[in-house]
């Protein structure tokens, strides 16, 4: 008679998935992800394959079979070897609270993407800051712009120009509202919209992201990014001055 399997909780399931990342080399599972996720899942995996659990068992319901098949993606787009593991865990300097906390936090972030191709853009980052030195804050608040929009939306920034100036519109408005676009006057007073410091950096730390890139030109903490200016609107002063120096009066 089979015994009855048990799971890890998920700070568990965090902590055991970081220890691999940390000590074991992912191309070495000779079943690929589900050597990953026995691993990851159960509390006695050896107990479970002598058993016989049924793999269906685990991956019955489709939320789970989703999320491990995104983590799979995201795990083979980070990690080209066994050197880029230890170099990933290294970053955390023997701090291995922080460290679980990072994966529990990327476990959730996997979770929440909704698309191949943004688990793609997440591993693009991920592997930004594992070879660049990227500040953690600065990375997850990258990995949030990724996370909250849309998969055309990161489509239509992923083909945007560095220098393109737009007209606003109902996507760009949603996009200022984030950051990632503002508003741009010339000497003209002529409005139009560009991509802010942020948006810059989601592309070239993810979206557009190329390990051949130069690494001076890598925002890589937050204090790299520009401030968002706030364009206040004119007073009544600054409009007479304006149509003065228009109509020469």
């Amino acid at each position: 008679m089979n015994e009855i399997v048990t799971y890890r909780s998920v700070s568990e399931q965090a902590e055991e998935l970081a220890n691999i990342i940390r000590q074991k080399d992912l191309k070495c599972f000779k079943k690929g992800i589900w050597d990953v996720i026995k691993l990851v899942v159960f509390k006695d995996p050896t107990g479970m394959i002598e058993d016989g659990f049924n793999t269906a068992d685990l991956l019955f319901h489709l939320p789970t079979a989703l999320f491990w098949d995104k983590m799979e993606r995201f795990l083979k787009g980070t990690y080209y070897n066994f050197e880029d593991q230890v170099k990933f865990a290294e970053k955390f300097e023997e701090d291995n609270n922080q460290y679980v906390g990072f994966v529990k936090r990327l476990l959730s972030l996997i979770d929440l993407v909704d698309t191949d191709e943004k688990v793609n853009y997440v591993a693009n980052l991920t592997r930004c800051f594992l070879l660049y030195g990227m500040e953690k804050d600065l990375y997850f608040r990258l990995a949030k712009f990724i996370q909250d929009n849309t998969a055309e939306e990161i489509l239509f920034l992923k083909n945007m120009k560095y220098d393109q100036h737009m007209k606003n519109d109902s996507r760009i408005s949603l996009l200022i509202l984030q950051g990632i676009i503002i508003q741009e006057q010339d000497e003209k007073s002529h409005t139009s919209y560009v991509l802010s410091s942020f948006g810059k950096a989601l592309k070239k730390c993810s979206l557009n992201f190329s390990e051949d890139s130069d690494i001076s030109d890598m925002p890589l903490e937050y204090d790299s990014i520009d401030a968002i200016e706030q364009m206040e609107p004119m007073t009544w002063e600054q409009t007479r001055e304006i149509v003065d120096s228009a109509f020469g009066n």
